[in-house]
């Protein structure tokens, strides 16, 4: 019989019975170290989907590799003036850093850039890079 990996399970599924055949009491570390581990989860996901002025932000501590494609990804394009990195100081989970990347777009003194091109600029950097850290979504 195949064993099927869930990455979230129902609510109220516990998993383990399965192969607990002990007392409620050999399973109850078990829930309660799965109890914690979900709550510093929700705590880390929150903490790594924001970016406030109040947090605190370090040098980015890029490889070589990781500067290298954030240049090639400048270099495709042309209308970024400036790009601006750094890693967010992270509480829960710091083996997973968290970078805030600032974009400087460059446009003609006549012309108005539209916020659709500033949109398309985002989507296309966001997608190019590459760096360690990556938090699940």
């Amino acid at each position: 019989m195949p064993l099927k990996l869930l990455r979230k399970l129902p609510a109220g599924a516990r998993p383990w019975s399965l192969f607990a055949h002990g007392s409620a009491r050999s399973v109850a570390p078990l829930e309660n170290r799965i109890e914690e581990h979900d709550e510093k989860m929700a705590l880390a996901d929150l903490e790594h989907s924001t970016a406030i002025a109040r947090d605190v932000f370090l040098p980015a501590d890029l490889t070589e590799k990781e500067a290298a494609g954030l240049g090639e990804i400048c270099a495709q394009h042309p209308e970024i003036s400036a790009l601006h990195i750094a890693r967010k100081e992270v509480l829960h989970f710091p083996e997973h850093p968290m970078y805030v990347v600032a974009l400087t777009a460059r446009s003609a003194w006549w012309k108005l850039r539209g916020s659709s091109s500033n949109k398309k600029l985002v989507n296309s950097v966001v997608d190019a890079i590459s760096l360690r850290g990556n938090w699940p979504s």
